[in-house]
């Protein structure tokens, strides 16, 4: 699956940069991370990390696994550099948005036929699609620059 049902990203991080340099450390890294941002079912896997999240949990705007349903890191390592692989689930965010935009289709065809101000009654379906395409676009790069930054953030070693 790809856009814009999940979305797949890989980087690698200096080993030297990183806390430790084996992989089942950092994997336990990256769950205790996962589990402060309140994801659930957070398993290990030899080199992989998987996790799901709960539709109906209450989490900041700021949840870095916000707009998420499951996803897996995997781990990998060569001579000097760890690699990390991901893929993220973002099914529920786009079914999401095309349920709340197919509402807003239906009250503005209702406000059509049953009168309302008929000046809006040409603008409804271009602007409610551009408002679709801003919710779910924004959404959903957020979340792969967001995810990006934040994995990097836990593997990198903090300075003293």
């Amino acid at each position: 699956m790809a856009f814009p049902f999940s979305i797949e990203g890989s980087f690698g991080v200096l080993k030297a940069n990183c806390p430790s340099n084996d992989n089942q450390e950092i994997l336990a890294i990256i769950a205790g991370a996962l589990d402060e941002q309140r994801a659930s079912k957070v398993a290990i896997y030899q080199n992989v990390v998987s996790f799901r999240c709960a539709f109906m949990r209450f989490v900041a705007r700021s949840n870095v696994l916000l707009y998420l349903d499951s996803g897996y890191i995997e781990i990998s390592q060569n001579d000097s550099v760890i690699m990390v692989n991901y893929v993220l689930h973002t099914g529920r965010l786009f079914y999401l948005m095309v349920i709340l935009n197919a509402i807003a289709i239906l009250l503005m065809k209702y406000n059509y036929f049953y009168g309302g101000p008929t000046e809006l009654n040409g603008m409804a379906m271009p602007v409610t699609i551009l408002i679709w395409l801003w919710l779910f676009t924004g959404s959903y790069l957020l979340t792969r620059i967001r995810f990006r930054n934040w994995i990097l953030g836990c593997l990198i070693t903090k300075g003293p």
